[in-house]
Protein backbone atom coordinates (compact mmCIF):
# COMPACT_ATOMS: atom_id res chain seq x y z
CA UNK A 1 0.00 0.00 0.00
CA UNK A 2 1.65 3.49 -0.87
CA UNK A 3 1.51 5.84 1.89
CA UNK A 4 -1.04 9.02 0.64
CA UNK A 5 -1.84 12.59 2.10
CA UNK A 6 -3.73 15.57 2.05
CA UNK A 7 -1.65 18.43 0.51
CA UNK A 8 -2.04 21.83 -0.70
CA UNK A 9 0.42 23.53 -3.05
CA UNK A 10 2.55 25.96 -1.19
CA UNK A 11 1.55 29.76 -1.64
CA UNK A 12 4.65 31.95 -2.39
CA UNK A 13 5.33 33.95 0.65
CA UNK A 14 3.83 31.00 3.37
CA UNK A 15 7.57 30.00 4.17
CA UNK A 16 8.41 34.19 4.96
CA UNK A 17 4.98 34.07 7.05
CA UNK A 18 5.72 31.25 9.00
CA UNK A 19 9.41 31.84 9.83
CA UNK A 20 8.52 35.86 10.75
CA UNK A 21 5.89 33.94 13.15
CA UNK A 22 8.17 31.64 14.70
CA UNK A 23 10.94 34.43 15.35
CA UNK A 24 8.10 36.27 16.60
CA UNK A 25 7.56 33.68 19.48
CA UNK A 26 11.57 33.32 19.97
CA UNK A 27 11.31 30.28 18.59
CA UNK A 28 14.21 28.07 16.59
CA UNK A 29 13.55 25.89 13.69
CA UNK A 30 13.72 22.41 15.72
CA UNK A 31 10.90 23.78 18.20
CA UNK A 32 9.16 24.32 15.65
CA UNK A 33 9.36 21.19 14.01
CA UNK A 34 8.86 19.22 17.67
CA UNK A 35 5.68 21.57 18.54
CA UNK A 36 4.12 20.18 14.89
CA UNK A 37 5.69 17.13 14.77
CA UNK A 38 8.31 17.42 12.03
CA UNK A 39 12.21 17.79 11.36
CA UNK A 40 13.75 20.81 11.97
CA UNK A 41 14.79 20.11 7.32
CA UNK A 42 10.89 20.07 7.29
CA UNK A 43 10.91 23.54 8.37
CA UNK A 44 13.64 24.94 6.95
CA UNK A 45 12.00 23.92 3.98
CA UNK A 46 8.73 25.41 4.37
CA UNK A 47 10.27 28.67 4.93
CA UNK A 48 12.68 28.54 2.09
CA UNK A 49 9.76 27.90 -0.11
CA UNK A 50 11.93 24.82 -1.28
CA UNK A 51 8.55 22.69 -0.57
CA UNK A 52 5.63 22.37 -3.09
CA UNK A 53 3.21 20.87 -1.41
CA UNK A 54 2.58 21.11 2.40
CA UNK A 55 0.05 18.70 4.53
CA UNK A 56 -2.84 20.28 5.42
CA UNK A 57 -2.40 19.00 8.81
CA UNK A 58 1.21 20.21 8.97
CA UNK A 59 -0.30 23.43 8.00
CA UNK A 60 -2.86 23.52 11.05
CA UNK A 61 -0.49 22.81 13.21
CA UNK A 62 1.96 25.11 12.74
CA UNK A 63 -1.15 27.62 12.67
CA UNK A 64 -2.05 26.76 16.00
CA UNK A 65 1.15 26.33 18.05
CA UNK A 66 2.18 29.76 16.36
CA UNK A 67 -0.99 31.37 17.34
CA UNK A 68 -2.15 32.44 14.07
CA UNK A 69 -4.54 32.23 11.88
CA UNK A 70 -4.64 29.65 9.02
CA UNK A 71 -5.30 32.65 6.50
CA UNK A 72 -3.10 34.60 7.98
CA UNK A 73 -0.24 32.53 7.22
CA UNK A 74 -1.55 31.29 3.84
CA UNK A 75 -2.90 34.52 2.42
CA UNK A 76 -1.27 37.06 4.26
CA UNK A 77 -2.46 39.64 7.27
CA UNK A 78 -4.73 42.08 4.99
CA UNK A 79 -6.15 38.71 3.96
CA UNK A 80 -6.65 37.16 7.27
CA UNK A 81 -9.94 39.22 8.48
CA UNK A 82 -11.57 39.78 5.37
CA UNK A 83 -14.91 38.21 4.54
CA UNK A 84 -14.29 35.41 2.33
CA UNK A 85 -15.77 32.31 0.78
CA UNK A 86 -17.28 28.81 2.19
CA UNK A 87 -13.57 27.36 2.06
CA UNK A 88 -12.02 30.07 4.11
CA UNK A 89 -14.48 30.14 6.61
CA UNK A 90 -13.88 25.69 6.62
CA UNK A 91 -9.88 26.59 7.10
CA UNK A 92 -11.24 29.32 10.26
CA UNK A 93 -12.66 26.38 11.90
CA UNK A 94 -9.81 23.90 11.61
CA UNK A 95 -7.56 26.60 12.83
CA UNK A 96 -8.69 25.88 16.81
CA UNK A 97 -8.20 22.28 16.06
CA UNK A 98 -6.62 21.19 19.51
CA UNK A 99 -3.86 19.55 19.60
CA UNK A 100 -4.96 15.61 19.56
CA UNK A 101 -7.43 16.34 16.75
CA UNK A 102 -4.53 17.88 14.64
CA UNK A 103 -2.13 14.57 15.45
CA UNK A 104 -5.02 12.99 14.50
CA UNK A 105 -5.46 14.78 11.24
CA UNK A 106 -1.81 13.70 10.33
CA UNK A 107 -2.55 10.21 11.10
CA UNK A 108 -5.36 10.26 8.78
CA UNK A 109 -3.33 11.93 6.04
CA UNK A 110 -0.49 8.87 6.36
CA UNK A 111 -3.13 6.28 5.44
CA UNK A 112 -4.02 4.74 2.16
CA UNK A 113 -7.20 5.85 0.87
CA UNK A 114 -9.20 2.88 0.62
CA UNK A 115 -8.07 2.19 4.44
CA UNK A 116 -9.73 5.91 5.24
CA UNK A 117 -13.22 4.77 3.55
CA UNK A 118 -12.97 1.38 5.45
CA UNK A 119 -12.35 3.84 8.50
CA UNK A 120 -14.83 6.56 7.48
CA UNK A 121 -17.38 3.53 7.44
CA UNK A 122 -16.89 1.96 10.86
CA UNK A 123 -17.00 5.67 12.34
CA UNK A 124 -20.56 6.02 10.81
CA UNK A 125 -21.81 2.84 11.69
CA UNK A 126 -20.01 3.43 15.08
CA UNK A 127 -21.82 7.04 15.39
CA UNK A 128 -25.05 5.51 14.43
CA UNK A 129 -25.25 3.23 17.07
CA UNK A 130 -24.70 5.44 19.38
CA UNK A 131 -27.36 7.84 18.10
CA UNK A 132 -29.99 5.10 18.34
CA UNK A 133 -28.84 4.31 22.15
CA UNK A 134 -29.55 8.03 22.76
CA UNK A 135 -26.06 8.17 24.27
Amino acid sequence: MSKRTTTITVPLGLGQRIKSAREARGWTQPELGRAVGVSKSAVSQWEKGVVQNLKLGNLFAVAQVLGRDVRELVFGEAHAHSSRGIAEQSIAKYSEVPPQQLAMLRQWDALPKDVRRHVSGLIAALAAGTSRRGA
